[in-house]
């Protein structure tokens, strides 16, 4: 028997070469595995998800079409909690498969070649003693090793890939997980926080109980907690049960913070990148602006930030960023500065810029997921209004103000609805609804009251009821109880209108200077002047001023409430005010 013989009749007794071949099996079996599993989730990614949103398209478009049906909206949401979990696992699932598939196919490549090592160099066994006993009872020992270790190995990792799968968890606290929540809340929940600039549906009133009227910065009366800001910010604070949520910029960083509304503390800090440099560098930011100034938004599960430089962020409410969308600079004479508003899980992007045709839009990305769902250009140049979102006769819609322009447009699909030429200048006062009207302000000029159209008909157009002139703002939005709509301006000169004819009423100058806008809080008017003096003013067809309270800092941000408490954003601190318990 020649040596390439003998060697083919001692070969399966060789444990290395019983190990290669265990571990070549293995790994084949693991590659196989795999790789219909990957099938399978890509098949499901392509069909049934897709059937499931086109389920969820249908739903909604029944419930925009029925009005407030609350048990179709539950329904909804739970599809909706259900669809996006699932197809973030698969998501998930493909991403982490794709790599141990990779990994599983450069061992089955390794263990080919280890096999074939054998074939290319024969052993040549020692003419010894018969230790075919031993030998086989090595390689036995040896393929079991390397078989349950591969194998161990592979379950291992396919249970990681399938952990995005897994049941809703319980954060720190016991609380809900941001997996756990709902993709969106409902109207009902928005009303009951303050989600977005200036409050529900952008009015600047609350309804909330117990706010407090009496407070000191010196003794620290009513204040029950004053944090540092980190990065300087214009924006106001927004409020989601037990989170406040800010931004902050400067010309190196970008970032979003949630702190702890019981005790302020700062629960987590989201990093967000900034725009190329040759971008940032055609940039025009007055300090007055800076570089955030634009108040981020809340929908219950997410949290929404964009910056100066155009660059809008997600995250969830464990501070994990979902993503980043980069708009590009908006060419703006002052500074990008309109605040960001949601409908369900749509965030609403006002991206008003430059006098060229077909550069302000009007832009819906998708909460979750940063995908643009519509978009609308908008015949504007730059602005710095908001836009809000309100229900007009059953239908939700996104009101927006831009020279010369009031425009509303479907909140569903982003469909122009109706718009009236009543604006014009450098339009930066946010539009209101109340009493079946709308009011806009055209800055220095006048402050318009519109009756939406009746009906959702291209014969139905708005009407304009009337115009009022005086001391006009060019920066706080106005507020109304349905009865009276007030205006503040820079200069601090408070005036007060009659809804039904714009009649005015009163017109005071209170002696100070005012950047952020004015709240209704019951019957009492709540006025920051940048000095951090809040003025309060019966709101009455007369002016009487009732009340007022101080704070040692500047103050540009409007402020926002919950139950019991007044949060502020000053130049440095947040503060939250509350009455003693």
């Amino acid at each position: 028997m020649n040596n390439h013989d003998e060697s083919k009749y001692l070969l399966p007794q060789n444990p290395r070469y019983q190990a290669a071949v265990s571990s070549l099996i293995v790994s084949a079996v693991f590659l196989t595995i795999t790789g219909l599993l990957l099938a399978v989730q890509f098949y499901h990614l392509k069909g049934t998800d897709e059937r499931r949103s086109q389920k969820l398209e249908a739903l909604r478009h029944v419930y925009q079409a029925g009005g407030t049906d609350e048990a179709l909206a539950e329904e909804i949401r739970q599809l909706d909690v259900r669809y996006r979990r699932d197809h973030l696992a698969r998501l998930q699932f493909l991403h982490r498969g794709s790599g141990l598939f990779v990994l599983f196919g450069a061992v089955f490549v390794g263990t080919i070649l280890w096999v074939r090592s054998f074939h290319q160099k024969p052993p040549h066994p020692e003419p010894l003693e018969d230790r075919t006993a031993a030998q086989i009872q090595a390689a036995r020992r040896a393929r079991w090793a390397v078989s349950a270790g591969t194998a161990v190995l592979a379950a291992a990792a396919l249970f990681w890939s399938f952990q995005g799968s897994q049941p809703p968890r319980k954060s720190a606290g016991g609380e809900e997980s941001s997996e756990s929540r709902p993709a969106f809340a409902s109207w009902e929940q928005m009303n009951q926080n303050w989600p977005v600039f200036r409050g529900p549906q952008g009015a600047g009133i609350c309804r909330f109980d117990n706010i407090p009227t009496e407070w000191d910065g010196a003794s620290g009366k009513n204040i029950r907690w004053k944090v540092p800001v980190e990065l300087p910010g214009h924006n106001s604070p927004i409020v989601w049960e037990n989170r406040i949520f800010l931004t902050g910029a400067d010309a190196n960083r970008q970032e979003v913070y949630c702190f702890n509304a019981e005790d302020g503390a700062l629960l987590w800090t989201g990093q967000v990148p900034l725009a190329p440099a040759d971008q940032r560098e055609e940039m025009t930011i007055m300090e007055d602006t800076g570089y955030a100034a634009s108040t981020a938004a809340v929908n219950g599960a997410f949290v929404a930030a964009i910056f100066a430089d155009g660059q809008a962020a997600c995250f969830d409410f464990d501070g994990q960023r979902q993503w980043v969308r980069s708009l590009g600079v908006p060419s703006s004479a002052y500074g990008y500065a309109s605040s960001l508003t949601v409908y369900e899980n749509r965030l609403i992007i006002q991206f008003d810029q430059d006098y060229e045709p077909g550069r302000s839009k009007l832009i819906a990305l998708d909460m979750a997921t940063g995908k643009t769902l519509w978009e609308r250009e908008r015949p504007v140049p730059n602005s710095w209004t908001s836009p809000t979102v309100v229900e007009w006769n059953g239908q939700m819609q996104i009101l927006t103000s831009g020279s010369p322009w009031l425009i509303a447009y479907d909140a569903a699909d982003g469909r122009e609805l109706w718009r009236l030429d009543c604006l014009g200048g450098d339009v930066a006062p946010t539009q209101i609804a109340a009493a079946g009207r709308i009011f806009a302000v055209y800055p220095y000029t006048h402050l318009a009251a519109v009756r939406p159209p009746q009906a959702a008909s291209e014969q139905a157009q708005p009407e304009l009821l009337w115009k009022a002139e005086g001391s006009i703002p060019d920066i706080c939005s106005p507020v109304s109880d349905g009865r009276l709509v007030w205006t503040l301006d820079s200069e601090g000169v408070l005036e007060c209108f009659d809804v039904q004819d714009g009649s005015r009423l009163y017109s005071q100058d209170l002696q100070a200077m005012f950047h952020a806008s004015p709240v209704l809080v019951g019957d009492t008017l709540y006025l920051l002047s940048t000095k951090g003096r809040m003025i309060l003013v019966r709101a009455a067809r007369t002016f009487e001023q009732i009340g007022q309270n101080e704070l040692p800092e500047s103050f540009t941000a409007s402020p926002a409430f919950a139950p019991g408490r007044i949060y502020l954003r000053g130049s440095r601190h947040l503060y939250c005010i509350e009455n003693p318990r």
